[in-house]
């Protein structure tokens, strides 16, 4: 499983949020430039990327900026890439002139490696992770790029050591734990990823987590288990076909035919297709009703 640069597709969000009220125009200038410097830092953190990129070019285009403001000014526009012309160029020129600024500014280096790895180039990403973890005062995101490198090497247990270590710096989101689960999931550490998925579930609950979880609940031997995870889910979401077909299909491992007919009856009710009627139709066959077995696979030769 890919483990993609932390990143998403950015809209431009309402000018206003709790607590947060951008400072534009003439309200700028009664702020000194590390105060300004420190409100475009405020609005990034709540996600008003566009207004935190106004601020940091006026500040940017003064002979004093610095590299920390370079470096903001740069991540503003790895955010906005998608909706800012040569958006992921821009950032990089950013990175580049915080380096000239200042050679042993760690975060620069580490957005450096997080273009790298938007781009593909993880071999890049890993020589700009490292760099940055070799600085003075190293960024933790230094960690967390060099584990999406990592992991897209397929070198799963280097990249789960990082990504251990930059979720113990507490600065990390369900994002990381994701990517955690996910990295544990691959090296086959079942167990560790159960508990992954729990913790991520707690703040971040989604119906395909909770599947994963239970993949890995029956790679573990806990059949019952990974069906008390689907029937939670099922309490919680009644039309996703995907949960009822899991647990049909431990079921039919356990030999519950009969529980594994009605789950995959509410699955086809839902979402009717050829792999659920092929899938009934076997169960059909293994206990003896062929002639439900024959209808049922009549049925999956539709084109649905």
């Amino acid at each position: 499983m890919i483990i993609i640069s932390p990143r998403f597709t950015v809209a431009l969000s309402c000018i206003i949020m709790i607590g947060i009220q951008p400072v534009m125009g003439e309200g700028l200038s009664s702020l000194s430039p590390n105060q300004q410097y420190g409100r475009a830092v405020e609005l990034s953190r709540a996600g008003h990327w566009a207004e935190a990129q106004h601020i940091l070019t006026r500040l940017c285009s003064q002979p004093d900026a610095t590299a920390p403001m370079y470096t903001a000014l740069g991540r503003c526009y790895v955010k906005l890439w998608d909706v800012t012309p040569n958006g992921l160029e821009r950032a990089e020129a950013m990175f580049r002139k915080a380096i000239s600024l200042d050679k042993t500014y760690s975060p620069a280096y580490a957005r450096m490696a997080e273009i790298a790895n938007i781009k593909a180039k993880y071999n890049e990403a890993l020589d700009w992770a490292n760099k940055a973890l070799s600085m003075p005062n190293p960024s933790s995101e230094g960690l967390r790029e060099r584990m999406v490198a990592y992991s897209n090497l397929h070198k799963d247990k280097e990249a789960l050591q990082d990504i251990k270590a930059y979720i113990a710096t507490g600065h990390h989101d369900y994002k990381d734990l994701l990517n955690k689960a996910n990295i544990e999931e691959n090296l086959g550490r079942y167990e560790d990823a159960i508990k992954t998925f729990k913790e991520t579930l707690k703040n971040y609950y989604r119906d395909s987590l909770v599947l994963r979880m239970a993949h890995c609940q029956e790679k573990v031997g806990r059949p019952q288990d990974a069906i008390a995870s689907l029937t939670d889910l099922i309490s919680k979401n009644a039309r996703d076909e995907e949960a009822y077909q899991h647990r049909a299909r431990i079921y039919v491992k356990i030999k519950a035919f009969d529980k594994a007919i009605a789950d995959y009856t509410e699955a086809l009710d839902i979402l009717p297709n050829s792999s659920l009627y092929r899938e009934r139709a076997a169960v059909y066959k293994a206990i003896g009703k062929l002639d439900l077995a024959k209808r049922d696979l009549a049925h999956a030769e539709r084109d649905y």
